[in-house]
């Protein structure tokens, strides 16, 4: 079951079905990359492509292939960079924040199609 989860996880950050996000910021937020950090000041927008961000080939090896073993064994941990959600797929919905709260299900659906197709 891991290998199936692992190309579910794969499928969603080379693809996520929900590929822009904006937000209003509730207050002054540094944000930061592998390069720099970025001040973005309270009740601006902010707008995220999440297709690009999965394929950072400074988190992800070979980050443009489709590696369906991935998140597996040690890979787990990557799952905190993974944010088809709206959040990292490590955290879980809560009425203070903006992930899907059927993002469980929809991990193991998917999950299924894959078994299925096997």
């Amino acid at each position: 079951m891991p290998l199936v989860k692992s190309e579910v996880y794969e499928t969603l950050r080379m693809d996520p079905p929900v590929p822009f996000q904006t937000v209003k910021t509730k207050k002054n937020i540094i944000i930061s990359n592998h390069d720099a950090s970025f001040l973005i000041n309270k009740d601006e927008v902010i707008f995220g492509y999440q297709t690009l961000a999965m394929k950072d080939c400074h988190v992800f090896k070979n980050a443009e292939k489709f590696n369906p073993d991935r998140f597996v064994g040690d890979g787990e941990k990557l799952l905190k960079y993974v944010y088809w959600s709206n959040d990292k797929e490590i955290d879980n919905p809560t009425m203070n924040n903006k992930q899907c709260p059927s993002k469980d299900l929809i991990v193991l659906l998917l999950g299924g199609g894959v078994f299925h197709a096997l």
